[in-house]
Formats: structure tokens, sequence, C-alpha cells
């Protein structure tokens, strides 16, 4: 099939509700990943991981190392942790809690609307973390259009469209 058509036709399926779109997943509505008690022990190591200092979680290496998983089985395990929003990559090789990035965003966007724009030493000192955490953070927000990179500083990319 020809992409326009395919993509037609998976949109009459979505709308008819005999298909689920996830991001660029599709699915059918009564689909569940059944995940392993070991998979399922794995995902609850790295939550805990990554709970111990949500502003500053381990890498991707250091994930590896504390858990001594398989690199390929670890990221299955977190690429389920993103698919059911635990978790949310805003690096290569970096995963915070979702509930940090939210908070993150939450001060982020509060101190947009009120003063406009911000560096990435001014997002430093707001959310009181290091250069490691916050690029990817501010490269995240852009990437996401949350915010928009002019020159040194951010803004939100659509003011109105952020509270």
């Amino acid at each position: 099939l020809a992409p326009g058509v395919y993509r037609l036709l998976v949109e009459q399926r979505v709308a008819a509700k005999a298909l689920v779109r996830e991001g660029n997943l599709v699915r059918l509505p009564d689909h569940k990943v059944n995940v392993g008690a070991g998979e399922q022990a794995l995902m609850e190591k790295i939550r805990g991981l990554l709970s111990a200092d949500e502003m500053a979680p381990p890498d991707l290496g250091t994930i590896e190392k504390e858990t001594q998983a398989a690199r390929p089985k670890l990221i299955e395990a977190l690429k389920l942790l993103e698919r059911e929003g635990s978790i949310v990559r805003v690096g290569s090789e970096l995963f915070f809690l979702s509930g940090a990035v939210q908070k993150v965003r939450n001060a982020l966007r509060d101190h947009l609307l009120q003063h406009g724009t911000i560096t990435a030493a001014g997002f430093r000192d707001l959310i009181g973390s290091t250069r490691k955490y916050v690029i990817p953070f501010l490269e995240y927000f852009d990437r996401t259009g949350f915010t928009i990179r002019v020159g040194d500083n951010r803004k939100l990319k659509s003011p109105a469209k952020s509270a």
C-alpha cells in the first residue's frame, strides 16, 4: 500500500475504535503486555534506582551495573516503563521518573510565564541541579515542543498552551 492509503486506513480503524494509537505504535484495543516475574522485578529495581534521588538519577551505565542486567534486557525493561508512563527518557542514556519530569516542567513553566526567558544557568539554579541533568532537560523540553531555544535562552513555545 502507498503510505497515504495506509495512514488513511489506520485513521479509519482508529476512529472506529478497532485500533488504538499510542504515539507511533498501533495496537488492538484489548492488547496488553504481559510481563513475567523476572521482568517485573527488573522494572521495580529500575524504579527504585530512579527514585533514590529523583533529580539526579543514575545514567544507563550505572543502572546496568546496579541491576546486573544484560543491556538488551535492560533496554526492553526501560521501554516497557516508558510505554506505561512510569519513566521518561530525557537524554539518550538518562531517564527520570514521570513525576519528577512533571515537577521540573511545572517549575519551568511557572518561571517562564513570570519572567519570559531562562538561561541554562538560571534553570540549573531553579531546579537545584547540575549541568549533567540541566542540559538534557532543556534539550528534552525543546525536542517535545514545550520550549524553544533563542540564543542562550529558552522561552515557552506557546504560552497559551502550556498552562
